[in-house]
C-alpha cells in the first residue's frame, strides 16, 4: 500500500510514460533516503498494475501514466469503501451462502 501511495504521490506531480517507470521508482527511493534515511527497493511495476486496476492512474495507449486527480481519487476510493463494507450486502451474501 505505501508503494502505491508513493507512486500515486509522484505520478500526481508528474505524470510520466511507462518506458520511464524505473526512473520514478529510483526517483522514489531517493526520496525516502533523503526525507526518511530508509533505504527502500520500490516495487514500481506491481504498484502501477494495483493503482490501474482500482482506477487511480490512467495509462494511455501511448505508455503515458497519469494519476487520477485527488479529488476524483477521494471519491472514488469512497465508494470503493462503501461497497466494501456495505452491511447490507454482506448480509446479504452471509444468508446466501448459508442456504
Amino acid at each position: 500500500m505505501k508503494e502505491d501511495m508513493l507512486l500515486y504521490a509522484f505520478l500526481a506531480r508528474e505524470p510520466s510514460h511507462r518506458d520511464a517507470l524505473p526512473a520514478v521508482r529510483d526517483d522514489i527511493s531517493r526520496f525516502l533516503k533523503e526525507r526518511c534515511g530508509a533505504s527502500v527497493s520500490c516495487d514500481a511495476e506491481d504498484a502501477l498494475r494495483r493503482l490501474t486496476e482500482d482506477g487511480l492512474v490512467r495509462a494511455d495507449p501511448d505508455g503515458t501514466l497519469t494519476a487520477v486527480a485527488p479529488e476524483e481519487v477521494r471519491a472514488h476510493l469512497d465508494l470503493m469503501w462503501d461497497r466494501l463494507l456495505d452491511v447490507d450486502t454482506l448480509d446479504r451474501a452471509a444468508s446466501s451462502g448459508s442456504a
